[in-house]
């Protein structure tokens, strides 16, 4: 983990966003996220969207609900040239 990762991850655990009061959070990981976004989105309900090519056809959306860190990727297996 680089030192830039590092320091979004202590900064993002160590800060209080309990449900209801997620602004904080929100605005830590939009920081971290910006140089990869295009562009991204805040509800009132905790969550922030950020969008890759926000004009295409498909668009990929990076989500996070600010009070849970629910899930998360931890290994592809490419199949017959197919992900599975």
């Amino acid at each position: 983990m680089d030192k830039q990762s590092k320091k979004f991850l202590f900064d993002y655990l160590n800060n209080a966003s309990p449900t209801g009061f997620e602004q904080a959070g929100q605005q830590i990981w939009l920081d971290y996220m910006k140089p990869y976004i295009n562009d991204y989105i805040v509800d009132v309900y905790g969550t922030a969207v950020g969008v890759i090519n926000p004009k295409a056809a498909y668009k990929v959306v990076i989500e996070a609900h600010a009070d849970e860190i629910s899930w998360f990727v931890n290994y592809i297996k490419l199949f017959n040239g197919s992900c599975t």
